[in-house]
């Protein structure tokens, strides 16, 4: 992807969401400290879809413009502190998502007669994602710069499903309940090189 030399963009994996978007940071901020460090802090805009299938073999796709629009709380920053070719980062995903929808379903009876069950169907999904790196300057001329990352990586989602059926005098809320937390290791390189001011290839 070939981006402007003043547009910096992050982007992070997630074992939930596909790529779709890719926004330029809302802000950044640097300053130079004492010595030879140098200190930046980065607010971003990650934007994504869902897409999947679930056990039974259904697919889910969901697009950015229905997760932004059920998005109830998120914030997505940057924060990397640099002295000669090593420097250290952190990184971190917020997301509270939730929606709610209610309605008749036609249903048939065991009679063979026709009736409504009413439904009322409700999720939230918040996640956190806490990157913490290490990273160790390769190469760095006028043209090119490449950096050799070491670091690990905390994941926590946490999903609530809610259904209420109600039929006649009949109520059923069935729910689910699910987190996973992991923490994995990170290995990579990151760089980018310089075509012509001031446009540049990550």
């Amino acid at each position: 992807m070939i981006r402007r030399a003043d547009a910096h963009v992050y982007a992070m994996g997630s074992v939930v969401a596909l790529p779709a978007l890719l926004v330029a940071p809302l802000g950044s901020l640097a300053a130079e400290a004492s010595g030879d460090w140098h200190y930046g802090v980065t607010l971003y805009l990650w934007g994504a879809g869902i897409q999947g299938e679930t056990a039974s073999g259904a697919e889910v796709d969901v697009g950015f413009d229905t997760l932004i629009s059920n998005l109830d709380m998120a914030f997505m920053g940057a924060f990397e502190a640099r002295r000669d070719r090593w420097s250290v980062g952190a990184d971190l995903v917020y997301l509270d998502v939730r929606a709610n929808e209610s309605g008749e379903v036609p249903v048939r009876l065991a009679s063979g007669a026709t009736g409504n069950v009413n439904v009322a169907a409700g999720v939230a999904t918040t996640g956190w994602v806490f990157n913490l790196s290490g990273v160790f300057n390769l190469v760095h001329t006028e043209r090119a710069n490449l950096d050799l990352i070491l670091g690990a990586r905390y994941l926590d989602l946490a999903l609530d499903f809610d259904l209420d059926l109600a039929a006649a005098q009949y109520t059923v809320t069935p729910g689910i309940v699910a987190t996973q937390v992991t923490w994995d290791g990170v290995v990579g390189v990151k760089g980018r090189v310089l075509l012509d001011e001031p446009w540049y290839l990550s």
